[in-house]
């Protein structure tokens, strides 16, 4: 009997905050139950800087990615992943190469088309240039 892969729900908030994470689970849960997206599993960092990727709960999704038990990963927006954008292609890169799917609900990234990847990879261009600029500009 096979088994049903799991719905790998990450949250992350830099500043502990138990309401954001709990916002982010809720809105990513109903969007799993909008879509049919069975086997959810929450993987959260509360209180951890997007500049890193060493996180417990990022490490033990990965971990359970490369075991091959995740079927797709639903995130807030990519800068939940990383703030990095280098950060976030790679990791990206690592899912699609484990048939992972990828679902960034708020910035609309969708790794199931060629085109629709493009579409995102642009988004997510636009919105680290957009976010960079508002730190300069507060500077």
């Amino acid at each position: 009997m096979e088994r049903e892969l799991v719905t790998a729900i990450y949250c992350r908030t830099a500043r502990q905050s138990k309401q954001g994470i709990e916002n982010q689970e809720t809105m990513l849960r109903r969007y799993a139950s909008k879509n049919n997206l069975g086997n959810v599993v929450v993987y959260a960092d509360n209180g951890y800087s997007g500049a890193s990727l060493d996180r417990p709960g990022l490490r033990q999704l990965k971990s359970d990615i490369n075991a091959g038990l995740v079927g797709i990963v639903l995130v807030k927006d990519v800068n939940r992943i990383s703030r990095k954008f280098i950060q976030v292609a790679q990791f990206l890169n690592r899912l699609k190469k484990k048939s992972v799917k990828v679902k960034s609900v708020l910035d609309g990234f969708d790794f199931e088309e060629r085109v629709s990847e493009m579409k995102a990879m642009r988004k997510a261009l636009n919105k680290f240039y957009s976010v960079s600029r508002k730190r300069k500009k507060a500077v």
